[in-house]
């Protein structure tokens, strides 16, 4: 990454300040100079602050780089211009900050934009968006952006002298070894959760093994002791559990049969001598309800001659009760006949009423008749009233709207008859406008060539009078350039010592006197040099340094000049050689308004033949279609017309809506007469029905009279006949019996129920008495007790038959549960077996007790110490090389570097460096470590250096040697910049970019110093 163009807005001390480093020329280097507190490291800050959002140092906050000078309503912004693999990039950030009278801050703002078709094309616009662009197209963070394209104040040797943890963590930002770190961390993880599962599986199987049961055999409870490491122990004695079972519940099932069998035989015996004492109580029950149920037989008797009676006499009773429902019959049927005898009369008397008043009625039936007729042949007129209103007033709008139109044709045959017939005629010219309109973009053309001509001719002669003005400007600095260099005046090199010493040599001098010893070196001093040579020495040095200041500013005019004409020159290049000739021009633009005024007449001669062509067509279009709207009137007049006329002719009314109340008036008469004509027909149609019906219904009731009546008679003979063979004496006995049977069947079911229960309880007797005679006699008391013992056997020998089936049982689902538990460890432990090994390599259990990260970083700081020693070697005069301490130890040893002295061969601690040297051993390791991570790291891009501070700690000869280092750096294309107050730098280095300080703000100037 090369920087192109740095621009501060409210930064530090800078306002609004514009570096341009694409100034510079790629392989120069170049000093940054200034006071202190200028702003000289803010430079840094704005590039990292652009990139990242934060400062170079870690010390310095981003809230504080805001100016205090700043407007309260501008923000702090900074915008950063840099090329990275040939493609041009520009970063804009912008910072938060509180505008007056608002309450929160403004949100902070990032675009990335890139160089595309000469001009910056947005490509983010969001800060999380743009910041991931940034870092994969960089592929640094910010710490590794700070080590190694930054070397920023206070931290230029803090690498160098960081112990091995301190390292690690540098080493770890620039590499990206986490990742082993991680791995290692993973692995322990992963490791111990599976000692953990196999844990478990142990306390499992110890679980399990536990559960198995022994069936109380001693030969198992000793077997029971084995712990969960004997696991295959454990399951060469699983077969021996399962034999045992199989063998106890075998033995102990025989013995539960036996004793079942013996208590089945007891239990009988006793069961039998219970039933026994249940049966004799039962026969004694049975002979006390046989007693009782005898002393009911005479009562019975009874009932059963009552029952007896009532069926005899059951056909004389139907008969009686026949008689009395016919005879209330016959009364009820008399009296209908009478009222009916009575309706009869009244109906015939309103009968007669009805058929006169129908007579006086019908008497108007012809005039109603002819009115109907009228009304159906004219209803259909009637029903069409609306609708030839409608006709008659469309009528007379259509007779007017033919006489509108045709007023109006009269007007527009007028317009028409006034127009010229030759113009009507002709025609629109576009051809010639045609023609003309060819010969105007010729022209056209012609002209914006000579005009572009004209211009450029114009713009060479004023470069080529700038170009003779800046060659004499440049003339000018030239010779004053040689003029104020002839006027420095060398010092000796004794001079120079004399003044770089002069603090020392004026405390000598205090001290030494004329043929005295001297203090230093014990020789004698012959002579003292007085204070005039001194200060004639200084104000020779003063001289040459305002001439040199002289010399600054002609050389940066100089250089200022010379751009200007290269400028210049390329400019004349490319304008080329201009050939222009100005009565051309003048002779193109003047036939160019000759054409323009052709064409113009042309279309103002073809606007009027076609407003003319126009007016024609429209006039033309009217006549027609008001024509063709009159044909369309008139027929439609004629329709109307004819609608009319029948109207008239055949209901003889020609005014509508007097027809229409006559036909309402008549409709409502007619109507009127037929209903009531209907109704009167059907008024006597119903009476005469109602006479046919009750007619009807008083011959059946006579008839049914009549039959009733006989019925009586047939009745009483009977009943009569009936008595007298029951030998009843009358039909008051009958009644009697009649009122009695109401009990019949009560009478009925008590004589069943008796003699069911008699048949029923001999059964019974009968059979009780055989089964007693089958059950021998036996003690209850003795059957009892042996019930009891031989239950209480059987029930300890059921419980523990159950107990050995459950254990079997459960020892069995137990045994598979160990099996595959042991399995699964097996299986664990063979799989995990490499895994453990290796986590415990990673974790520092080797031979050199290093983790993997630590290797790592370990062949990473390797690799740095030999691109470093290539640079420190030649620094130091092939003195001095950096070397790791191969000390053995844990975790993150081994990082610490040392200093390999050649002219002791021995290694020193990295401490014991004197500052000069110090800081080359620095400045030799950060670019060492500079050049590997860019080639660790592949895609990583840095064409340009800065460094901030060091050089005044080195004496002139290692200065130059550092400054030879930094130049062969730049050789190889890259940028570096450096920040310093050693005035030395300021003559060894080319390019100084000077950051003035002016009361609150500061300003930068690029100048030249050759």
């Amino acid at each position: 990454m090369r920087p192109l163009k740095l621009q501060l807005k409210n930064f530090g001390p800078f306002l609004d300040e514009t570096i341009d480093f694409s100034s510079i020329q790629s392989n120069q280097l170049f000093l940054i100079s200034g006071k202190t507190g200028s702003g000289k490291t803010m430079i840094f800050d704005g590039i990292v602050y652009a990139l990242y959002g934060r400062a170079s140092t870690e010390k310095r906050e981003v809230k504080y780089l805001r100016s205090h000078f700043a407007t309260a309503s501008e923000p702090l912004a900074v915008s950063f211009e840099f090329e990275i693999k040939g493609h041009r990039y520009k970063v804009v950030r912008e910072a938060s900050f509180l505008k007056p009278g608002n309450k929160n801050e403004t949100k902070p703002k990032l675009e990335v934009y890139r160089y595309d078709k000469h001009q910056f094309v947005l490509l983010e616009s969001t800060i999380q968006a743009g910041e991931k662009f940034i870092l994969d197209l960089l592929k640094l963070k910010q710490n590794q952006f700070r080590q190694l394209f930054v070397l920023p104040q206070g931290e230029f040797k803090a690498f160098l002298v960081s112990n091995s943890t301190d390292k690690q963590t540098i080493l770890r930002t620039l590499f990206n070894t986490q990742l082993y770190d991680k791995l290692k961390n993973q692995l322990s993880d992963k490791t111990k959760n599976m000692k953990n599962k196999i844990d478990q599986i142990y306390t499992k199987i110890q679980s399990v093994w536990d559960e198995l049961y022994t069936l109380d055999y001693p030969e198992l409870n000793a077997e029971k002791n084995l712990k969960r490491e004997q696991y295959d122990m454990m399951i060469d004695v699983l077969p021996q559990f399962e034999r045992i079972a199989e063998v106890q519940i075998a033995q102990c099932k025989s013995e539960k049969q036996r004793a079942e069998q013996d208590l089945e035989q007891v239990t009988e015996a006793l069961n039998r001598q219970h039933l026994r004492q249940q049966l004799t109580v039962q026969l004694q029950e049975l002979e006390e309800a046989l007693t009782r149920l005898k002393t009911e037989a005479s009562t019975i008797a009874q009932l059963e001659k009552k029952l007896k009676l009532m069926d005899e006499s059951k056909f004389a009773l139907k008969m009686c009760q026949d008689l009395q429902e016919v005879e209330n019959a016959l009364r009820l049927k008399q009296q209908d006949y009478s009222e009916m005898n009575d309706r009869q009369a009244q109906l015939k008397q309103q009968q007669l009423k009805q058929q006169h008043a129908l007579e006086q009625h019908v008497l108007n039936e012809n005039e109603m008749t002819s009115n109907a007729a009228f009304l159906e042949h004219t209803r259909y007129f009637y029903q069409e009233c609306e609708q030839l209103k409608e006709k008659n007033n469309r009528m007379l709008k259509v007779e007017d709207e033919i006489r509108s139109l045709q007023v109006q044709n009269a007007d527009v045959q007028k317009r028409l008859d006034k127009i010229d017939q030759r113009d009507m005629e002709r025609q629109p010219d576009y051809e010639s406008k045609s023609k003309w309109q060819s010969q105007q973009l010729v022209l056209a053309e012609q002209v914006t060539r000579l005009l572009a001509e004209q211009k450029n001719d114009a713009l060479k002669k004023q470069q080529q009078l700038k170009l003779e003005s800046l060659t004499t400007e440049w003339q000018q600095i030239d010779q004053a350039l040689k003029e104020q260099a002839c006027l420095i005046q060398d010092l000796s090199q004794s001079e120079q010592q004399l003044i770089d010493h002069e603090q020392a040599v004026m405390t000598l001098r205090a001290v030494i006197h004329v043929d005295a010893p001297c203090p230093v070196c014990g020789q004698i001093v012959q002579h003292v040099n007085s204070d005039e040579q001194i200060a004639h020495i200084k104000a020779i040095q003063q001289k040459n340094r305002r001439i040199e200041k002289q010399m600054v500013t002609l050389k940066e005019q100089k250089i200022k000049c010379e751009s200007d004409l290269n400028h210049t020159k390329q400019r004349i290049t490319e304008m080329g050689d201009a050939d222009f000739e100005e009565e051309k021009l003048l002779a193109a633009q003047s036939e160019q308004r000759k054409i323009n005024a052709m064409i113009e007449k042309i279309d103002l001669e073809n606007e009027r033949l076609a407003r003319i062509q126009q007016e024609v067509t429209r006039n033309r279009q009217i006549l027609n279609d008001n024509n063709q709207n009159i044909e369309v009137l008139k027929k439609e007049q004629a329709y109307l017309q004819e609608h009319l006329q029948t109207f008239e002719s055949e209901t003889g009314y020609q005014d509508i809506q007097v027809f229409q109340k006559a036909y309402t008036r008549m409709k409502a008469t007619v109507d009127t007469f037929f209903d009531r004509k209907r109704e009167w027909i059907e008024q006597c149609e119903q009476t005469a029905q109602l006479l046919k019906e009750e007619h009807y219904k008083v011959d059946l009731v006579a008839h049914q009279i009549n039959e009733m009546t006989q019925k009586v008679q047939s009745l009483n003979s009977d009943i009569d006949a009936a008595l007298k063979a029951l030998d009843i004496p009358d039909r008051a006995g009958l009644f009697d019996i009649l009122k009695e049977s109401v009990h019949k069947e009560t009478y009925r079911q008590k004589v069943s129920q008796f003699h069911q229960q008699m048949q029923m309880l001999q059964l019974k007797r009968d059979d009780i008495l055989h089964q007693i005679s089958e059950i021998p006699v036996e003690s209850i008391d003795e059957l009892t007790v042996q019930q009891s013992v031989k239950r209480e056997t059987y029930q300890l020998l059921q419980k523990r038959y159950n107990e050995f089936s459950f254990q079997a049982t459960q020892n069995q689902k137990t045994a598979q549960k160990l099996r595959d538990e042991v399995a699964h460890l097996k299986t664990t432990l063979s799989e995990q077996l490499e895994l453990f090994q290796l986590a415990e390599v990673l974790n520092g259990k080797n031979e050199h007790h290093l983790t993997l990260e630590n290797y790592v970083l370990m062949h990473y700081l390797e690799q740095i110490l030999l691109k470093a020693n290539q640079r420190l070697l030649s620094m130091t005069g092939q003195r001095y090389e950096l070397v790791r301490n191969k000390k053995k130890g844990r975790g993150f040893s081994g990082l610490e570097i040392e200093v390999y002295d050649y002219y002791s061969n021995q290694s020193r601690h990295i401490t014991s460096l004197s500052g000069g040297e110090t800081f080359q051993a620095s400045l030799a390791l950060a670019l060492g470590l500079s050049e590997v991570v860019q080639s660790e790291q592949g895609g990583i891009a840095l064409d340009a250096m800065f460094i901030d501070e060091g050089f005044g700690t080195l004496d002139q000869e290692t200065l130059e040697t550092a400054l030879d280092t930094l130049i062969q750096l730049q050789s190889s294309g890259r940028l570096v910049g450096i920040i310093s107050h050693v005035s030395e730098l300021k003559n060894r280095i080319p390019i100084i970019l000077e950051v003035m300080s002016q009361n609150y703000r500061s300003r930068t100037q690029l100048k030249s110093n050759g």
